[in-house]
């Protein structure tokens, strides 16, 4: 597995991945949406560089360029699995069907960006149908250094998008893991996709949790 070069990011004005508000050098969130945008030279720093992160005793070791399906009907194992990369260094997003001030709480004083899958009308939301706007925002994200992304909702999207459009999405999420040296986590609940798109979506992942 190729180790990650020196960093090659330069501090410069930025824009949100989110709500595409302009953030000037030195600030470390957004101005409008309050997303946390570290500097970038400070997470190259701090990311790990042996491949994988090392988790707490009982969750599964993550490796960096991988996508993961994790199949489970409690919310509390991708959650915590962004929590210890975060921990470890490494940048977190979490996108998800949950309100974003539970995870919030859950992730205490660590500051890991949520973003809602909601269409309600809000500068924390991204609405079901906008897929092009989760690709970039996603894309954006881990473009700036290593990062682990939680895609926690995929039954909501594939109903509101169809299972075809929501794999084309996964598809295109996992080729942005493997080229930015990143992490994909993507949820589903036991029993709420059709047997034969799960065993599609399968296809396209590294492992299953």
């Amino acid at each position: 597995m190729t180790i990650p070069r020196e960093p090659i990011f330069e501090d410069k004005d930025r824009f949100c991945p989110l709500c595409e508000c302009l953030i000037p050098v030195g600030s470390h969130e957004c101005g409008r949406c309050g997303m946390p945008i570290p500097s970038a030279k400070k997470v190259m720093k701090e990311a790990p560089k042996s491949g994988k992160i090392q988790t707490r005793e009982g969750l599964p070791t993550l490796r960096f360029r991988y996508t993961y399906l994790i199949k489970s009907d409690t919310k509390d194992l991708p959650f915590d699995l962004v929590l210890d990369c975060v921990r470890e260094g490494t940048r977190g997003l979490c996108i998800t069907r949950v309100f974003p001030d539970i995870v919030k709480r859950r992730f205490g004083d660590v500051d890991i960006p949520v973003v809602w899958l909601s269409s309600t009308a809000s500068d924390e939301c991204i609405r079901p149908r906008d897929l092009e706007k989760l690709s970039l925002i996603i894309e954006k994200f881990i473009l700036i250094a290593p990062s682990v992304v939680l895609l926690d909702g995929i039954d909501y999207l594939i109903t509101n998008n169809g299972f075809k459009s929501v794999l084309r999405l996964v598809q295109i999420l996992s080729d942005y893991v493997s080229v930015h040296y990143s992490i994909l986590l993507i949820t589903v609940p036991p029993g709420v996709m059709d047997e034969n798109d799960l065993v599609l979506l399968k296809t396209e992942m590294d492992e299953i949790i």
